[in-house]
C-alpha cells in the first residue's frame, strides 16, 4: 500500500505519520507534502523515508536538499500536479489547511483510490465541482473530521439512513462560550487559539472560537452526504463527548 500525505507537518499529518509508523509498518509512505515547515519535513523525511517530498517554498527546499537521506527524492511544487496525474497510490490524506488544496483536487482524485479528507475548503469553496469529480473518478471518500466521520460511521453501519428528521453537528462553544461581548474586546491571539478541548492548527482554532468553523462544517456535511440544509443543525455541547446526532 502506497500513501501520500498532503500537509504532513501539520497536526493531522504528524499524527497520521505516528499512527502509520506504530500500527501499519508495512504501509509505504510515497509522498509527503508541506507548505513552509521545512525543518519538520526534513525530520519526517529522514525518519520515515518516503519515496518523495514536496515543499511549496523552493528557497527552504534548497536549504534542506543536501540534508536529505539519499533514498528520498524531491518533487518541486510546480511539478506536483503532473506527478500526481501520472502515478497511482492506494490512499491519500488531504490535510492541507485552506484553499490551496483546490489546485490539486482533480489530480488527487485521479491519483488515489481512497481519500482521507480533512481539508474542508475544497468542499465549501466548490462543492458542486467536488461532487462532479467524485462521480467521475469514483474515489472512496473517508471524512476524517470528527463530526463528519461520526455521520459517515452511522451511515456505513446502517447502510443508508432513511427518514432523517435532523442531523446535529456538535460545537464545544470554543474558548469564549458564555463570555460577554464587552470582554471580547480585549482578547489576544493567544486567548483565541486556546481551545478548551482540542489541539488544532491556528486557522482552525480561530474559526472554532468564532464558530465560523461550524458554518463550514454544515456546508461540508451537505455536500458529503447529500443532506438538505434544512435538516442540518448545530448543538452546543461543551463536554465534546458526542460529535453528531442523527
Amino acid at each position: 500500500m502506497k500513501i501520500n500525505i498532503f500537509g504532513s507537518t501539520g497536526v493531522i499529518g504528524t499524527k497520521s505519520l505516528e499512527l502509520l509508523n506504530k500500527h501499519y509498518p508495512k504501509c509505504k509512505l510515497n509522498l509527503l507534502v508541506a507548505n513552509e515547515s521545512h525543518l519538520i519535513l526534513l525530520k519526517q523525511a529522514n525518519k520515515y523515508l518516503p519515496n518523495f517530498i514536496c515543499l511549496k517554498n523552493n528557497k527552504k527546499l534548497q536549504y534542506i536538499k543536501n540534508k536529505l537521506n539519499s533514498k528520498v527524492k524531491i518533487i518541486y511544487y510546480e511539478d506536483l500536479n503532473n506527478y500526481l496525474k501520472n502515478s497511482k497510490t492506494t490512499a491519500t490524506i488531504l490535510a492541507i489547511s485552506g484553499s490551496n488544496a483546490i489546485f490539486f483536487l482533480e489530480s488527487i482524485f485521479l491519483n488515489t483510490i481512497n481519500l482521507g479528507l480533512v481539508n474542508k475548503e475544497c468542499i465549501v469553496s466548490c462543492g458542486h465541482l467536488f461532487k462532479k469529480l467524485l462521480n467521475k473518478y469514483k474515489t472512496n471518500i473517508f471524512p476524517l473530521d470528527s463530526e463528519h466521520f461520526s455521520i459517515f460511521n452511522s451511515i456505513t453501519n446502517n447502510n443508508k439512513l432513511q427518514n432523517i428528521n435532523k442531523v446535529f453537528l456538535t460545537a464545544s462553544g470554543g474558548p469564549f462560550l458564555n463570555t460577554s461581548l464587552f470582554t471580547l474586546k480585549n482578547v489576544t491571539v493567544s486567548d483565541v487559539i486556546k481551545h478548551p478541548k482540542w489541539k488544532m492548527g491556528i486557522k482552525n482554532s480561530i474559526d472554532s472560537a468564532t464558530l465560523a468553523n461550524k458554518c463550514l462544517e454544515i456546508i461540508e456535511a451537505h455536500y458529503l452526504f447529500d443532506i438538505p440544509f434544512d435538516f442540518l443543525k448545530v448543538a452546543v455541547h461543551p463536554q465534546a463527548l458526542v460529535h453528531s446526532i442523527i
